[in-house]
């Protein structure tokens, strides 16, 4: 017997990145060396300390059963300290929520709040999980575009009025993905003048905030006066911490959205596991050397990164944080082609911009989560692969 799904799973588009991932294994089967630019998974395990304070927090009996609703206090605790030290915000444990990674957090808000029909603003290009959260709340999202002309910011007096009267939700997400781009003050306090206006709830993904390449560290949506009237921030241990396996994650702000998220996960989901929890207090409050190691790290691949780039004579864009760089197709072709024939003909794997949206046309995201070793010789490779292109294109002009 055959079950459809329900209407609104249905809308949902297939993830290019499993259709990609499913051919890489494909190649790899067939003996075949691919390097994996496309991938936004952390290459670096999970800082040791951290790794033993979970081995002990299993011991712990009081992590043996379900947690409590709404995750551990001194969980909570550890992460208003967090917040006040590093972004200077002031929040209360009564602005928290815990969950299991910030995908959760991402559709319990739209689920929490979106009536079917409402509209959610999403930047175009934009992380894809934005508009699948909308959509399977049974909203409609409005697609606002961010340019490299405005810096990826959004533009907010591009977005038509009576779009803006309907809408519920604004989704933010700096530093960027996929284009690297880190928000400024003067754009969150427009933010908040502009919600404010609205009544929009703002949902800020920060999900990078502890990877940039800038003298200043990023800035926290919640460290702008009036930030926490209008919206929420998610914070994810799985970039900073290189957490991504664990599921841990938080939501801080706006006490009535942190109230209704917390609804969400109580009847949709199971709570983080204690001894995560435990470890995760660990990471907030002893691990500033491991992440200041870590983000050199990123910050030399992103160096060696943009000297191939130049090189090749490949316009990009240079982070100002991520694990990614955003450049433009080098080629006559559109981005899936592009990364489809890079992956067939060279084993290098890369993402086409066009599946953030219809603005990400023309570009394609490099990941940075893999070894020095392994970029060097996937621009070797890439070298070679452009030569063929430009060659045979030349080919082909001089037989026209």
């Amino acid at each position: 017997m055959h079950f459809d799904c329900s209407e609104r799973l249905g809308k949902l588009k297939p993830k290019y990145l499993v259709v990609q991932n499913k051919r890489i294994k494909e190649l790899q089967q067939s003996d075949k060396q691919v390097i994996n630019l496309g991938r936004g998974n952390p290459d670096q395990p999970t800082f040791p300390r951290i790794v033993e304070c979970l081995q002990e927090a299993i011991y712990d009996k009081n992590n043996h059963g379900y947690p409590p609703y709404g995750g551990k206090q001194d969980f909570k605790k550890a992460i208003v300290d967090f917040y006040r030290k590093e972004y200077g915000a002031n929040i209360s444990s009564n602005q928290v929520a815990i969950m299991n990674g910030s995908t959760i957090a991402l559709s319990g808000l739209a689920q929490a709040l979106l009536n079917p029909g409402d509209i959610a603003l999403v930047p175009d290009p934009g992380f894809f999980g934005y508009q699948a959260a909308v959509e399977l709340a049974g909203g409609e999202p409005f697609f606002v575009p961010i340019s490299e002309n405005n810096h990826f910011l959004v533009d907010y007096s591009s977005i038509p009025e009576e779009v803006s009267q309907r809408a519920k939700i604004l989704f933010l997400n700096y530093p960027n993905n996929p284009t690297g781009a880190n928000a400024t003050r003067e754009f969150f306090e427009e933010t908040i003048t502009y919600a404010n206006k609205y009544g929009i709830a703002v949902i800020h993904d920060f999900a990078y905030a502890d990877i940039y390449y800038t003298e200043e560290k990023p800035i926290s949506f919640l460290s702008i006066s009036g930030a926490a009237e209008v919206g929420v921030e998610i914070y994810t241990f799985s970039k900073t911490f290189n957490m991504a396996g664990w599921r841990s994650g938080f939501t801080v702000g706006n006490e009535s959205l942190i109230k209704h998220l917390s609804a969400y996960l109580q009847n949709a989901v199971g709570g983080v596991f204690g001894g995560i929890q435990d470890a995760s207090v660990f990471a907030l409050l002893h691990q500033q050397a491991e992440r200041n190691a870590l983000r050199e790290l990123y910050h030399e691949r992103q160096l060696l990164v943009g000297k191939c780039l130049e090189t090749l004579d490949w316009e990009y864009v240079a982070p100002q944080g991520t694990f990614f760089l955003w450049a433009k197709v080098p080629l006559p072709m559109n981005s899936v082609e592009f990364a489809e024939q890079l992956l067939e003909e060279a084993l290098v794997a890369v993402v086409p911009g066009s599946i953030y949206g219809k603005n990400g046309e023309g570009w394609i995201r490099i990941s940075l989560v893999t070894s020095m070793e392994q970029l060097k010789e996937s621009f070797e490779r890439i070298k070679r692969f452009l030569l063929g292109k430009r060659g045979n294109e030349n080919e082909n002009l001089s037989k026209a």
